[in-house]
């Protein structure tokens, strides 16, 4: 890849770091940086168990400017949800640690939460994503949608009847991309819409107020406003933002205006008219 000038390249292993030669690994890619220039950028998934030597291997990858960022990973803060899809976080405390650390060390990381996993509720979705910011996550939170693959636990049939999953079948997702260019390729996902502890209308809900809290906090428009209030007033992320959703909901006309235009693709798609990707044109 270096040789042939790849400019991006994602490792697969999506426990990275998890054994001592991956430090190998990475000192050979960023030699190969060295040599060659390439790849430009590399895009790893840290595992969550050995945090010293994640660090110093992102260290490295970040000193040879190859990291693209840097996932911590948290499907969901429910101890119910994790139980039922047979994971394990890392603990809260060293959550917010960690994130601490990488900025101190000048790294960029980002979040990962998942919607519509089995034993979710609407409250503990939205309660663990304001506990992410809680613990100092205040930019980079990605909502993916929970979906059904073949061969893992959450595909098999008596798993599907018991926590009763129900998924629309779409188009592939592919964020910051067109949907006419997601209409080239062929690939289909199994999205997870609806679950025993998740109706559909709780799902949209939920997908709703992520768009406003990515909006407003992590885009920077309220953020050092709540950032204000949580340190000055003790008034929590959760409150200001559930708030803040009622009240769009309730009596602003023109950001509720605004929120319909961008989730409106969220009602086409569960009638199974479109897709999720958001789009606007002016």
């Amino acid at each position: 890849m270096a040789k042939n000038r790849i400019c991006f390249c994602i490792c697969a292993d999506s426990n990275f770091g998890i054994l001592d030669r991956d430090e190998k690994i990475a000192d050979y890619i960023t030699n190969l940086k060295k040599q060659y220039g390439y790849p430009q950028k590399s895009e790893t998934i840290a595992t969550k168990n050995k945090s010293d030597l994640t660090f110093r291997i992102n260290s490295k990858l970040e000193t040879a400017n190859l990291n693209r960022g840097i996932s911590l990973a948290i499907q969901s803060f429910s101890p119910d949800v994790l139980k039922i899809i047979g994971r394990q976080n890392i603990p809260y405390e060293n959550f917010a640690k960690e994130l601490t650390r990488y900025r101190n060390g000048g790294m960029f990381t980002y979040t990962d939460l998942i919607l519509g996993l089995p034993g979710e509720t609407l409250e503990s979705f939205c309660k663990g994503m304001f506990e992410v910011i809680e613990a100092g996550r205040h930019d980079s939170i990605n909502i993916n949608r929970c979906e059904l693959l073949p061969n893992s636990k959450m595909y098999e049939k008596d798993f599907v009847e018991t926590y009763k999953i129900k998924t629309i079948r779409s188009e592939l997702c592919q964020n910051h991309s067109k949907i006419s260019e997601n209409a080239l390729n062929s690939s289909r996902s199994q999205l997870v819409v609806e679950t025993a502890t998740l109706p559909m209308q709780d799902w949209r809900t939920a997908l709703r107020i992520s768009v406003c809290v990515q909006s407003f906090h992590c885009f920077g428009l309220l953020k050092f406003l709540a950032i204000c209030l949580r340190k000055a007033h003790n008034v929590s992320y959760y409150d200001f933002y559930m708030n803040l959703y009622a009240w769009i909901e309730r009596e602003s006309s023109f950001l509720k205006q605004t929120v319909d235009t961008v989730c409106a693709s969220i009602d086409k798609f569960l009638q199974k008219e479109g897709n999720l990707p958001f789009l606007i044109v002016y």
